[in-house]
């Protein structure tokens, strides 16, 4: 089935459960057919023949009992075996639910994951542009804009650096996510030209930098400028960002693409011990929901 296609987690198969009391009494049935019996005896033999009366109502009671206990038994069973469809048809409800929210969020992890994937290449090309801009400027003894463009590759570069650390943390969170779980999603992996090395950008940010700071007029707004506070994660001031920030994003990129390139590892030998399995539960668990009415 199409369905079948498509990337789900499948619901945990319910345990058995557990044992059940029922509110059936005996004594009620027993008492009423023991009454019967009783008058029965009167009715059938008259009472003179007290000796044949008493055989007849013993036998009677005897027979009242068993037809009791039997009764009661068959009335235990049909509530009992009532109330494990019911704890049935509510476990299948709350398994199907907690599936289909994982399903959910599995799904968003993996798209927000290669969306950021994607963005990766723009963000490098825009934080280059800018450095292009920067040198331009500086050759053109344009100081301000120079240090404008600066500012603006790093917080691009640094945007990049948050990208990457986004994508760490989507891949160990769909990695946990499903671990344990009966599914058929793929693994989250990454050709090698999927994420582009920031190392050139980085170093060019460096050169341009260490270019601006041994020129006197360059340097000279920069030092009134280097404090400035940016909204740049793990950074408080622009200084602090244009110095350590190729650093940073080297790290960062070593880091994700081992993180990624590991997780994806053990998800593929995940997925071909799950793929066995699979779509034999989708089957079993179908006919369950069928079973008990869902």
């Amino acid at each position: 089935m199409a369905a079948d296609l498509e990337y789900r987690v499948l619901p945990a198969e319910p345990l058995g459960p557990p044992s059940f009391t029922v509110e059936a009494s005996p004594w009620g049935l027993s008492f009423l057919l023991m009454l019967a019996a009783l008058i029965i005896t009167i009715m059938i033999e008259p009472p003179a023949d007290r000796a044949a009366s008493i055989r007849l109502f013993f036998l009677l009671e005897i027979a009242a009992i068993i037809l009791a206990a039997l009764t009661y038994s068959a009335k235990k069973k049909v509530q009992i075996d009532a109330k494990k469809e019911e704890w049935m048809r509510q476990k299948i409800a709350e398994h199907g639910t907690k599936a289909a929210e994982l399903t959910q969020r599995a799904r968003q992890i993996m798209d927000s994951f290669y969306g950021g994937l994607r963005s990766l290449p723009k963000q490098l090309k825009e934080a280059d542009n800018f450095l292009s801009k920067a040198e331009e400027e500086f050759h053109e003894k344009a100081y301000a804009p120079f240090w404008d463009n600066i500012e603006h590759a790093a917080l691009g570069l640094g945007a990049f650096n948050a990208n990457l650390t986004r994508l760490e943390t989507g891949a160990e969170s769909y990695r946990r996510l499903l671990k344990g779980e009966l599914h058929n999603f793929p693994p989250l992996v990454i050709r090698s030209n999927e994420i582009p090395n920031p190392a050139r950008e980085t170093e060019r940010l460096r050169q341009l930098v260490r270019m601006g700071q041994k020129n006197f007029e360059f340097a000279t707004i920069w030092e009134h400028r280097k404090t400035q506070r940016v909204i740049l994660e793990g950074f408080r001031t622009l200084g602090e960002a244009v110095n350590n920030l190729g650093l940073t994003i080297d790290d960062s990129f070593s880091r994700v693409t081992r993180t990624i390139n590991e997780n994806s590892d053990r998800q593929r030998e995940e997925q071909v011990r799950l793929r066995k399995v699979f779509e034999e539960t989708v089957i079993k668990w179908e006919e369950r929901k069928r079973l008990y009415g869902e």
